[in-house]
């Protein structure tokens, strides 16, 4: 029996005996059940039934102290020939708060769910009602649990996923016995296969609420532009954009470079976005203008700040906030900018490279959303001491590209489109240990 680290409360509400046919009487157990109740002096022995450890978050047994809540609800079942228990059990207290989990509100972080300061083990309401996919249905999250510092694991599967959790964290896994089944992270192996959820899932019906900075923050000086306070498709796009290609590690200007003789559609495309999206035009009559879009302005910054594109070189980029919580066609337009500007058609791969770690990975993420399940892997740069990442999408995997995404760019549109009509087994959609399967 594992411990319940579930606040002292009321578990058990009054016996309701209004349904009980009238002139029968009630069971003897009932004068039992409610001397269970009253009583304060109740406790429990290790038997051979019940333990006396439980394994705890750091993989180690330790001994198991149940609350006094718990022990009388032991002692009902112990008192009854039948029974049913009711108890709001807590589950799944072995995440870190940096974990993304699918949503009615979109991918949010556990950490977003919560109060900003919290106390080791103790429950929270939500900071506002959700709904949590579980695989196969919506079901609501009742309450917020910190656990404290624990130690973790971190798994990264051969594809590049990563999940990171306490020790005691449940994976799904197929093992030799050809079968799934849920085990711990600290007894997954190097040889375990871990299932990937591939299944599409529905996206937030309306679009995130944006903050939109007051300009009396601003000197006097400083021009005032009239910014979206909704994300749309457009401004998803243009996010898209600026997160591949921009220079944002200064507080006042953001430099997009995209050479317009290389890449015509993709810049007019660009300085369109900044238009109609903030009603900026710029760098007309600059010698550079066909080369970069050079955005000078405090304001307009500060506004992508609040969106989640920080101050920062290629190597700390990450996907804004919003693109998350967003509909299904602001996050393919976000995809589609973003692979317009970095991304290729190479033989039968679609692939884009990036020096962010961390910018693939939600990458990645964001395409399985839409069941396109992508490559992740390092990538050595010559004369580049950095590592890079590079994320391939092949196959099946490919094809769903173009057909949830694609390109906007003629010259690979019509690249992805050739791709799409040959034939090709990359032989990565296999299942392990299906001896049994293939003889059936």
């Amino acid at each position: 029996m594992e411990e319940d680290n579930k606040p002292e409360g009321g578990m058990y509400d009054d016996i309701d005996t209004t349904d009980t046919p009238s002139g029968l009487p009630l069971p003897p157990v009932y004068e039992r059940l409610k001397g269970i109740r009253t009583r304060t002096d109740l406790e429990v022995r290790a038997t051979k039934y019940l333990k006396d450890t439980f394994t705890g978050f750091d993989g180690q047994e330790h001994p198991l102290r149940l609350r006094y809540y718990q022990i009388q609800g032991l002692m009902h079942l112990l008192a009854m020939d039948r029974f049913l228990l009711g108890d709001d059990v807590g589950l799944g207290k072995c995440r870190t708060l940096g974990t993304r989990v699918c949503t009615n509100l979109g991918m949010v972080t556990l950490s977003s769910m919560g109060p900003e300061v919290r106390e080791s083990d103790t429950f929270y309401p939500l900071s506002q009602p959700t709904l949590v996919w579980t695989g196969w249905e919506w079901a609501p999250v009742k309450r917020f649990y910190a656990g404290g510092v624990k130690p973790t694991r971190k798994v990264t599967t051969r594809r590049g996923y990563q999940v990171e959790g306490t020790l005691v964290h449940p994976l799904w896994v197929r093992d030799s016995s050809e079968q799934e089944k849920f085990v711990p992270m600290r007894d997954i192996s190097e040889n375990s296969y871990l299932c990937l959820y591939r299944g599409t899932v529905d996206f937030p019906s309306v679009e995130p609420t944006l903050p939109v900075p007051s300009h009396e923050k601003f000197a006097a000086s400083a021009r005032a532009y009239s910014v979206p306070g909704i994300l749309s498709p457009n401004l998803a796009a243009l996010l898209g954009y600026i997160i591949s290609e921009a220079w944002t590690n200064s507080a006042n200007r953001v430099y997009i470079t995209q050479d317009r003789i290389l890449n015509e559609e993709v810049h007019d495309h660009i300085r369109s976005l900044c238009e109609s999206e903030f009603g900026w035009v710029g760098n007309e009559n600059s010698q550079h203008r066909d080369f970069s879009i050079h955005i000078t302005s405090v304001y307009l910054r500060s506004y992508l700040e609040g969106l989640g594109v920080g101050l920062g070189l290629s190597a700390t980029k990450s996907v804004p906030w919003p693109i998350f919580q967003a509909t299904r066609e602001s996050v393919a337009a976000f995809l589609r900018s973003y692979f317009d500007s970095e991304g290729s058609v190479y033989g039968d791969v679609v692939e884009v490279s990036s020096a962010s770690e961390k910018l693939l990975q939600e990458v990645q993420n964001l395409l399985l959303r839409f069941g396109i399940v992508g490559t992740r892997k390092p990538k050595k740069v010559k004369g580049r001491a950095h590592i890079y990442w590079r994320l391939s999408l092949c196959g099946d995997d490919a094809r769903k590209f173009g057909t949830y995404i694609g390109f906007a760019t003629p010259r690979k549109a019509e690249s992805l489109r050739l791709l799409m009509g040959k034939k090709s087994n990359p032989n990565l959609d296999v299942i392990p240990h299906a001896r049994q399967l293939v003889r059936d």
